[in-house]
C-alpha cells in the first residue's frame, strides 16, 4: 500500500486532518480526512436525518473530505469493506466536536441545589454567574450542564420553551433545515457557554456552535427533546390543575 510523502502528511497536519486506519481493507490502509467546512458539515447533517439519503450523505462527505488516498481508490475499499463509509462518518462527526465512542468526554450535569458552589467552580462557572442562573431559572430540572472534555468546553442548557419545542419539531421534520433549526434552537437555549478560559457572550455562543458545528445536531439535539418533553408535561399539568384539557 503506497503511503504518503513527507511533505503531504505535513500539509495534512496543518490542515487538522484525521487519520483513519482501516487494517480491514488492507494493512497499511488509511483515510486522512480534513475537518468539514460549515456548509459542507450542514449538508452531511441533513442527509443523515434522512434515512434514504444517509448512505449517500456520508459518502459524499467523505469525498469531499478525504485528502488521501485518491476518490478511486476510496470507492473501490468502499466496494470491499461496508463499514468504512459508516467509520468515515463518525470520523468527520468527530473532527467536527462529537465525542469518539471509544473515548466518551460528554457528561451532563443537572444544575440545582445539589450542586455544590465547589462543583461549579471546578466546572470553571463562577459564584456571581451561578448566582445569576439560580435566580433566573430557579424550576427544578430547569437547567443542565453539558461538560465536553474533548474540546474543554462546559454549557449550561435551559429548558427549550413550548414555543421553541414545536418549532424545532415542526423544523426537524423538513429534513434540509435539520441543521440550522438545532443550531437556532442551541443558540437560545445555551445561557452560558466557556471552551477554556474563553467565555462566549450570549451573542457570541453562536460562533461556538459553528466553530464545532457537531454541537448542536450530535450532542445538544437529543438532551433539548428530552427537556422540552419535560416542559410539555409541565405545561400539561398546569391545563389540568387550571380544569382545561390537555392540547395533546
Amino acid at each position: 500500500m503506497r503511503q504518503p510523502s513527507e511533505e503531504q502528511l505535513d500539509a495534512f497536519a496543518d490542515l487538522g486532518a484525521a487519520v483513519l486506519a482501516v487494517p480491514e481493507i488492507e494493512e497499511g490502509f488509511a483515510l486522512y480526512l480534513r475537518p468539514l467546512s460549515l456548509p459542507e458539515f450542514r449538508e452531511l447533517a441533513n442527509g443523515l436525518v434522512q434515512e434514504r439519503q444517509r448512505q449517500n450523505a456520508s459518502m459524499q462527505a467523505i469525498m469531499r473530505a478525504a485528502l488521501w488516498p485518491s476518490r478511486g481508490e476510496i470507492k473501490a475499499a468502499c466496494e470491499s469493506f461496508s463499514g468504512l463509509v459508516k467509520r468515515g462518518c463518525e470520523t468527520l462527526q468527530e473532527l467536527a466536536g462529537k465525542c469518539s465512542s471509544n473515548d466518551p468526554a460528554e457528561e451532563w450535569i443537572r444544575f440545582d441545589a445539589g450542586v455544590s458552589d465547589d462543583e461549579l467552580a471546578e466546572l470553571g462557572i463562577g459564584l456571581e454567574v451561578a448566582a445569576e442562573l439560580r435566580s433566573r431559572f430557579g424550576r427544578p430540572g430547569q437547567l443542565r450542564i453539558c461538560r465536553l472534555r474533548h474540546i474543554d468546553a462546559v454549557l449550561v442548557v435551559k429548558r427549550p420553551t413550548l414555543t421553541c419545542a414545536n418549532r424545532l419539531a415542526e423544523h426537524v421534520a423538513n429534513d434540509g433545515e435539520f441543521f440550522d433549526c438545532v443550531l437556532d434552537a442551541s443558540v437560545d437555549c445555551i445561557v452560558y457557554a466557556s471552551q477554556g478560559q474563553i467565555v462566549y457572550a450570549a451573542d457570541k455562543v453562536a460562533d461556538l456552535l459553528r466553530a464545532f458545528p457537531a454541537l448542536g445536531p450530535c450532542i445538544l439535539f437529543n438532551e433539548l427533546i428530552a427537556m422540552s418533553k419535560g416542559e410539555a408535561t409541565a405545561s400539561a399539568k398546569k391545563l389540568v390543575r387550571r380544569g382545561r384539557q390537555s392540547g395533546s
